[in-house]
């Protein structure tokens, strides 16, 4: 194929996937705010100005901003989120074409642009990219919006660099490109944490592809290493509180998960990730029972099989990419190199969330959003490999444009059917966390996140009966007895319901809203006194308070209450008016 053929392709073939992308996730833009979102996105106040946002604290800055701006231009509307999520994943989709063209043009490819299938490499892996059902939990659910919005940075960042060092030395277009892609690891570090890879993946990309001028690289890659101090000093900084992960429902779904898997150790997280990590390659290539929670048994020896087993696999992927990579040096393949760092970019951009460092839950689908786009190079570089081993076998040249079709044809169909029937789940609430026990029953925190739901659609028999499972479960848990307290509430039950409040109180005397929700009891059965001090308690140590008094329903009852009290002479009520109107 002619390069000027192929220039063509390059431009216009990438054009498919921005309607792909929108078919494939199409049934998700009528889709509700689920689980987190209630606590990121829909009770968090930050995003409802972007006053709030002068303030560049957090290493998930720029994810709440995003969250902010869709606010600023149509509030709360569920459309809006899930359609910024859309576009975001098919951005994605196109820097991956762009980088994987990028890089069939450096030094260690050896010519294989002019044999006309670096356009179609890069469209393969792109469209596998963008049609993967793996990739829904990151783009269907909004919450997950800090993944895929990293990832288009953490692309970006690489693409400029990887143009910049094709570049001429000295050109006004190489400093450029160099300023952009130093600002777009800025970006990608105050968007999520696992953006802190970036300049080894940086480092990875000279290594493999320019590993001739790899020491001539060596000062350009400074400042990259520089950015490595944003992470830690943001996590350091004294106003972390303001974008990090929080809300009230999402602080105490996070509290039920702590309680599912305990208080891991490093060495008991690492141990078991090794079999996450082989659980997310076969997710990757055979994504079936995909589920929102998994109930995912902890590893606590290295000689356990299943742990053994995997670690030994890995160490064996990774052998064979270190293989390709020395066999591309001496032989000269570009397939090798283009393997080797598909391979290599897995197991990096993992290394935040799948290694030492304890995270919440042990595994989750959306963690594999940027690692998944190494392994779909890598089997596209497998897959012309082959390819080309056929043609010297068979004495001619085989044609890249059937064999693509027919690859393509092949994989897709199965991967659009099964993405867009996992994205169907998104779609409605209830089916998702009823999805999610079926697949993962241990998990505590889905009855809880179920409780919640059914409180919301008056369902609070419902409500009750997950509560009580809960407490089955385990009967220390405050977030159970306060669910089971709003549930009595509801049902107008105000005995046992305070009762289940004082309960929650008993377990943790911190837990603010606790107090408000038995306030509304001990207001509902006429036990003022009592009401009122539950008020003065949430006051003291409600941040929110001021906000919850002026802003709901239930603050506006209580300022009633309060000027009741006041006209009865109640002892204790004539300040608590001016409290919650002048308390921040």
């Amino acid at each position: 194929m002619g390069d000027k053929t192929q220039g063509r392709l390059a431009r216009y073939l990438p054009l498919l996937l921005i309607p792909f992308g929108f078919i494939l996730y199409s049934n998700v833009l009528g889709a509700p705010f689920v689980y987190d979102d209630e606590g990121y996105i829909v009770t968090n106040l930050q995003i409802t100005s972007l006053r709030n946002f002068l303030d560049f604290s957090g290493t998930r800055y720029v994810g709440f901003l995003s969250f902010a701006l869709n606010y600023a231009v149509g509030g709360l509307v569920p459309f809006d989120f899930h359609l910024t999520n859309i576009v975001i994943h098919i951005a994605n989709a196109l820097l991956v074409y762009a980088l994987v063209l990028t890089v069939f043009r450096t030094p260690a490819m050896h010519g294989a642009w002019e044999k006309g299938v670096a356009v179609f490499a890069a469209f393969t892996a792109s469209v596998i990219f963008l049609s993967h059902p793996i990739e829904s939990q990151a783009v269907s659910y909004v919450t997950q919006r800090f993944t895929s919005l990293c990832t288009f940075f953490y692309l970006l960042s690489l693409f400029f660099y990887a143009k910049c060092r094709m570049a001429r030395e000295g050109g006004r277009g190489w400093l450029v490109l160099y300023v952009a892609s130093l600002v777009a690891t800025v970006v990608a570090m105050k968007t999520k944490e696992i953006s802190f890879t970036i300049p080894f993946m940086i480092v990875l990309l000279d290594l493999v592809f320019f590993s001739d001028g790899f020491r001539e690289g060596r000062w350009m890659r400074v400042p990259f290493y520089l950015t490595l101090l944003i992470i830690p000093l943001s996590v350091l900084g004294p106003d972390i509180g303001l974008f990090a992960d929080h809300g009230t429902n999402a602080e105490h779904l996070r509290g039920l998960q702590v309680r599912d898997i305990g208080n891991l150790s490093k060495t008991t997280y690492l141990l078991t990730e090794f079999s996450v990590v082989v659980t997310y390659l076969r997710l990757l290539f055979f994504p079936v029972n995909q589920t929102l929670e998994y109930d995912y048994l902890l590893s606590y020896s290295l000689f356990e099989p299943a742990t053994l087993l995997s670690f030994l696999f890995l160490l064996s992927i990774s052998g064979v990419g270190i293989y390709a990579l020395f066999k591309s040096r001496r032989g000269g393949s570009a397939w090798g190199a283009l393997f080797s760092f598909g391979i290599f970019w897995f197991f990096l951009a993992l290394s935040v969330e799948s290694t030492i460092i304890p995270i919440q839950d042990v595994i989750y689908e959306h963690r594999v959003y940027l690692p998944s786009i190494g392994i779909m190079i890598s089997f596209t570089a497998a897959f012309f490999y082959i390819m080309d081993r056929v043609s010297l076998k068979i004495g001619r040249e085989v044609s890249r444009v059937a064999a693509t079709f027919i690859l393509l044809l092949i994989i897709c169909p199965p991967l659009f059917t099964a993405l867009y029937l996992r994205n169907r789940v998104w779609t409605d609430e209830e089916a998702l966390i009823n999805d999610s026990i079926s697949k993962a029953p241990g998990k505590t925190r889905l009855y809880y996140a179920r409780g919640l739901l059914y409180l919301k659609k008056g369902r609070y028999g419902d409500a009750l009966v997950d509560a009580n499972e809960i407490l089955t479960r385990e009967p220390g848990v405050a977030e159970a007895h306060n669910l089971k307290g709003v549930a009595y509430s509801g049902l107008g039950d105000h005995e046992n319901s305070a009762r289940s409040f004082s309960a929650a109180l008993s377990i943790n005397r911190g837990y603010e809203v606790v107090y408000l929700n038995r306030a509304i009891s001990y207001a509902a059965s006429g036990r003022y006194m009592e009401a009122l001090k539950d008020l003065s308690k949430a006051a003291e140590i409600y941040p929110g308070f001021s906000e919850f008094m002026t802003s709901s329903m239930a603050g506006k009852a209580f300022k009633d209450l309060i000027r009741e009290c006041e006209r009865a002479a109640l002892p204790g009520c004539e300040n608590l008016l001016t409290v919650s109107n002048s308390k921040k």
